[in-house]
Parts: C-alpha cells; structure tokens; sequence
C-alpha cells in the first residue's frame, strides 16, 4: 500500500471513528473480497464464510470508536476475523446440530479441508498420536479412519465383533482427543477438526 493509501486510509478510519456510514461503507468495499476469501479457506462452506464476513463487519461497526487509527488497520480487520472464526468453530463444539450439518456438508472432501486448515506439523502430530495407540486400536483406528472401511468389513477382516470394533473407535478418539487437550490446549481449529472428522 502506497503512503497516499495509506493516508486515505487513516482518513477513512477517522471518518468511520466519528460514525461516518459513508467511510464504513466504503472500507466494506475494499476490504470484502480479500476477507471473504480468507474467512472461506476457513470454514470451507460459502453461506458460513457470508455470515462470518457480516458478523466481522457489525462488530467494525460496533466496536468502532475504540479503532486506533495509528496502527494498521488491515492487521486490525484480519485479527477480528479470527476471532470470529474462533467464536464460530466454539459455537460448533456446543452446537449439535451445527456439527452435523457442517459434516454433511464437509465430509465428501474432509482431506482438502485437512490440507486447508491444518498444517503439515499438526497431521505429523495426529499421526504420531495414531501410532501411540495399542496395536490392534490402531489397526481398527487406521482401517475405519483412514481407509473408510465399515464396522462390519473391518470385524471381518480382524475376526472381531461389530461392537469390539466400536468400542476400540470410541477409545481411540478419546485417547486422540484427551492427548490433543494436553499438547495444543490452545489450537481451537485443530481440536474441533479432530472432533468432527476423526470422531
């Protein structure tokens, strides 16, 4: 950004300040196309990234008289879409029928989503998680997970009943998510990805 627009833009950060609905608009214009697309590798679902990029915006509006506008207001803009990405994926882990509505949504493509919101430090870590688990867990864990084998293929398979291999699933994702907990305490996207996708 050059420093005149850099200066237009502090000028439209002071107008917005004072509740100019005018300067609130046309820092809508500028900066709706790049947040879009950012919120969208995010959530991954279009209506869900419109809604977010609305909430971000009523929150510039509300919160607007506490802008500094000596600072950069792009940084600014893009830490709030964060957290409002954060509150979204919160508001998933309480809400049910949230869950699966986005699985339906996402499941058919969940490696993408994978490669999209999860780094390649985080899948090494879930893999060395995956391989903690007793052997026979983790052959049951890696068949329906990773393989999309059903209960019923994978207890043929093994020799096992349906129920046994539930049961070591269940386990599974459990020991994966209580591991998680410990190591990334604070990785909202991470935790409630496993939850949804490995669960």
């Amino acid at each position: 950004m050059t420093d005149s627009n850099h200066l237009d833009e502090k000028a439209l950060v002071a107008l917005l300040r004072a509740g100019q609905q005018a300067a609130f608009e046309k820092i809508y214009e500028l900066y709706k196309e790049r947040l879009l697309g950012f919120i969208l590798k995010l959530v991954k679902v279009e209506e869900v990234a419109g809604e977010v990029l609305q909430e971000v915006f009523i929150k510039i509006w509300t919160h607007r008289e506490s802008i500094d506008e000596n600072l950069s207001f792009k940084s600014y803009l893009f830490r709030i879409t964060e957290n409002v990405v954060y509150d979204y994926y919160r508001k998933i882990a309480r809400d049910k029928k949230l869950q699966t509505k986005l699985v339906a949504i996402a499941s058919s493509n969940y490696r993408h989503v994978e490669e999209e919101i999860i780094g390649k430090e985080e899948r090494l870590l879930l893999h060395n998680l995956i391989e903690e688990l007793p052997p026979i867990r983790r052959q049951v864990y890696k068949l329906q997970k990773l393989a999309g084998k059903s209960y019923k293929e994978i207890g043929q398979e093994l020799n096992i009943s349906s129920s046994t291999v539930s049961d070591h699933i269940q386990k599974a994702n459990k020991y994966i998510q209580q591991r998680l907990r410990t190591i990334k305490p604070n990785h909202i996207i991470l935790l409630v990805w496993v939850r949804h996708f490995f669960s």
